[in-house]
């Protein structure tokens, strides 16, 4: 598509325009009959998916790799997904991390079982040291 109506006269950018919106109008219509004759619910049917096939269409016309592709089947796949789409707001919202301030320590005794363990591993240490 174009963005701009290009003409010398703004009286001819009116017919360019009208005439634009014919096309379009004439397009829909074929692919929602095309679209009906499948049995495809009209919800369904991309406008800018009818465009590309016609496009498409229209220049390849003469050379089509594959004959088989016509229009109207490209018409029937030229439809909307049924995919529900989600709101983005929290798209970009920033996701620091809150650390907090550190605690003041536990401090608790060590138990009998717990000091005989530390007393086993330091012994142990300090031979593997001598060896």
């Amino acid at each position: 598509g174009r963005r701009k109506l290009l003409s010398h006269r703004a009286d001819h950018a009116q017919v360019k325009l009208e005439w634009s919106l014919i096309a379009l109008w004439g397009m829909g219509l074929y692919a929602s009959s095309e679209l009906d004759r499948g049995k495809i619910p009209l919800e369904r049917m991309s406008m800018a998916g009818v465009l590309r096939a016609f496009r498409r269409v229209a220049r390849d016309d003469l050379h089509s790799a594959d004959r088989r592709w016509t229009l109207c089947i490209q018409i029937r796949t030229a439809l909307m997904d049924q995919y529900e789409r989600h709101a983005k707001d929290s798209r970009d919202y920033t996701r620091k991390k809150q650390e907090h301030p550190a605690s003041p320590p536990t401090i608790k005794t060590a138990t009998a079982q717990e000091r005989k363990r530390l007393q086993l591993l330091t012994g142990e240490r300090q031979q593997t040291q001598k060896g």
